[in-house]
């Protein structure tokens, strides 16, 4: 869920500008990510690098929202227990 954008709403100003909006009584808080560019993977140099992290520039063009945490669908067990691939035991 993305907040749609609008003349009032508009872009943040500044990297990791709050913003909540409410969804049928839900808070969902989004985080501005702005355009730029950044270095993404692992230096050579890292120990435990795998061969496929090879270090590049990323470019970002255009700003976004992007929600400060993931949406879970699924309720953990009595223990908070997931298998690897996020079902409950």
């Amino acid at each position: 869920m993305i907040p749609k954008r609008s003349t009032s709403e508009g872009e943040g100003t500044y990297a990791g500008e709050k913003k909540t909006i409410t969804i049928k009584g839900i808070n969902y808080t989004f985080a501005w990510c702005p355009a730029g560019s950044f270095k993404m993977g692992s230096p050579e140099s890292e120990k435990g690098r795998y061969s496929e992290e090879t270090q590049h520039r990323v470019q970002i063009s255009k700003g976004f929202w992007m929600l400060e945490h993931e949406v879970k669908t699924k309720k953990a067990n009595a223990w908070g227990l997931y298998d690897m691939h996020g079902n409950v035991w």
